[in-house]
């Protein structure tokens, strides 16, 4: 996805939002992430044009990650979980009836 959003050839992939759901990342996640990645890009000579781009980037993508309250990893694996199920029972064997 970064990539894409630099220039690269563009991202094909699912939805930012489909991607991250289940991992209920937090805004405080999130932020912890950019200024370790902030600190990197600092680290690695990174110019500060090319870092305030990069870092903008990453501050437009923080609404598509970011589950604060956990709501939609929540229903993201209670729908899992009932997937798992119905596949489980759907695969049964039959019970064996006795014959008469």
């Amino acid at each position: 996805y970064l990539r894409g959003e630099w220039g690269g050839k563009p991202y094909s992939g699912p939805d930012l939002f489909i991607t991250h759901t289940h991992l209920g990342i937090t805004s405080r996640q999130f932020d912890i992430m950019t200024r370790h990645f902030k600190d990197s890009l600092r680290r690695h000579g990174v110019r500060r044009q090319e870092s305030a781009e990069i870092l903008d980037s990453f501050a437009r993508m923080k609404f598509a990650i970011v589950d604060a309250d956990q709501r939609f990893k929540n229903m993201y694996m209670l729908h899992t979980a009932a997937l798992a199920n119905w596949a489980r029972m759907s695969t049964r064997e039959p019970a064996n009836e006795p014959t008469s």
